[in-house]
C-alpha cells in the first residue's frame, strides 16, 4: 500500500524532521482542515481513528492520519488493545484518498499488530548514526549553518553529550549562532553543558597533565557542584579499568579497531583513553586500582560512612588516591 507508512527508529531527531517536512508539505497543498493527529493513543481513540481514516477529505484530494505511539513498545504497561484497527492493514481497506502513518520509535517487535503493519506499510527506520558515520553527521549539521568543526571539538561534543543525537542536535543550533565559522573546543566548552560522566572523564584527563593542586581543585569543583561523590568514585574505579585493559592491548600492539571491538567503546573514547594510558605504566596502573579496590571494601563494609552530610571521609579518600598518583 503506498499510502499506509510506519515510521520507526531510534533516531528521535531524523524521524521528527521528516515528519514536520511531510506535515508542511501535505498542508501546503491539501491545508491544515485535512490533517489530524493523534497522541497519547488510548483505547477510547480507536474509534475515532478508524473514522478520520474513512472520512473524505475536505475540499481537497487528500487527508493524512499521524498515529503516535502505536505499535506501542514492549515497556509500555497499559496495554491497548488493537484487533479493531487490523481491518485497516488489509488490502484495499484504506480509501486511496487517505494517508495513514504509524509512528513508534520502539515498538515491540513480537506483538501481532507489528508484524502486520510491516507487512502491509512502507516501513521507514531512522537509524542512530555511529562512528564515523555520527561525525559527518556533525560536521553536516553545521555545514547546512555554514560552520566547520575541528575534529578534536567533535570529540568533545560527543563526549559531552554521550553520543545522544538528539541532543547533540540542540545544542548544534546553538552552536550554529555563534559569530563564527570555526566551531573548536572553545566554542564547546563555552556553549555545551557536559553531562556529568563527561565532567568526570574531562577531570580524570587532566592528571598528569595539570598539577596536582588543579586536579584536586577540579574534584573539589564537582563535589561543590552537586555531582554524587559514589557516582565520581564509580567513574574513577571504571577509567582506570578501562585505561589497563587498554595498556594491555596497547602493549601487545593491538590495532585501534580491536580495542574498541574488545572494550565496546567509540572511537574517540579509544583515542582519548589511549593517550592517557600511554603516560603511565600497566604496573602503576595496577597498583592505583588495588587503591580503589581496598576503598571500595571499606565501602562495602561500612567503615567509609556514604551517607548524605557524611562523606568527608569518603572524599579525603578520593583524595588521598588522587595524591598517590603524583608520588
Amino acid at each position: 500500500m503506498s499510502n499506509l507508512f510506519l515510521f520507526t527508529g531510534e533516531n528521535h531527531q531524523a524521524l521528527q524532521e521528516k515528519l514536520k517536512f511531510w506535515e508542511k508539505a501535505f498542508i501546503e497543498k491539501h491545508s491544515d482542515n485535512n490533517l489530524e493527529v493523534f497522541d497519547d493513543v488510548q483505547q477510547g481513540d480507536l474509534s475515532r481513528i478508524i473514522n478520520a481514516v474513512d472520512s473524505q477529505p475536505f475540499l481537497a484530494e487528500k487527508r493524512m492520519i499521524i498515529i503516535k505511539g502505536l505499535p506501542q513498545g514492549a515497556d509500555v504497561k497499559k496495554k491497548i488493545e488493537l484487533e479493531s484497527l487490523e481491518p485497516l492493514l488489509e488490502k484495499d481497506n484504506i480509501p486511496e484518498s487517505s494517508v495513514v502513518i504509524f509512528v513508534s520509535p520502539r515498538p515491540d517487535k513480537r506483538s501481532r499488530f507489528f508484524k502486520l503493519l510491516s507487512k502491509a506499510a512502507q516501513v521507514e527506520t531512522f537509524e542512530l548514526p555511529k562512528g564515523a558515520a555520527l561525525r559527518q553527521w556533525v560536521q553536516q549539521r553545521l555545514a547546512a549553518q555554514e560552520k566547520k568543526i575541528t575534529p578534536q571539538a567533535i570529540d568533545l561534543l560527543l563526549l559531552f553529550c554521550a553520543e545522544d543525537v538528539n541532543r547533540m542536535a540542540s545544542e548544534i543550533e546553538k552552536l550554529g549562532l555563534l559569530q563564527r565559522d570555526l566551531i573548536d573546543e572553545e566554542a564547546i566548552e563555552l556553549i555545551v553543558s557536559p553531562n556529568p560522566e563527561a565532567k568526570i572523564f574531562k577531570a580524570l584527563d587532566q592528571i598528569g597533565k595539570q598539577s596536582l593542586s588543579e586536579v584536586l581543585k577540579s574534584f573539589e569543583e564537582l563535589v561543590r557542584g552537586g555531582e554524587e561523590v559514589m557516582l565520581i568514585f564509580f567513574m574513577i574505579v571504571r577509567q582506570f579499568r578501562l585505561l589497563i585493559q587498554i595498556r594491555s592491548l596497547l602493549d601487545r600492539r593491538s590495532p585501534q579497531g580491536l580495542i574498541q571491538k574488545r572494550l565496546k567503546l567509540a572511537p574517540f573514547q579509544v583515542a582519548m583513553l589511549e593517550k592517557q594510558a600511554s603516560t603511565q605504566s600497566l604496573d602503576t596502573m595496577k597498583k592505583a586500582y588495588r587503591q580503589l579496590v581496598e576503598i571500595d571494601w571499606q565501602l562495602k563494609t561500612g567503615r567509609i560512612p556514604t551517607s548524605v552530610g557524611h562523606e568527608e571521609l569518603f572524599v579525603l579518600k578520593i583524595d588521598q588516591f588522587l595524591c598517590s598518583l603524583y608520588e
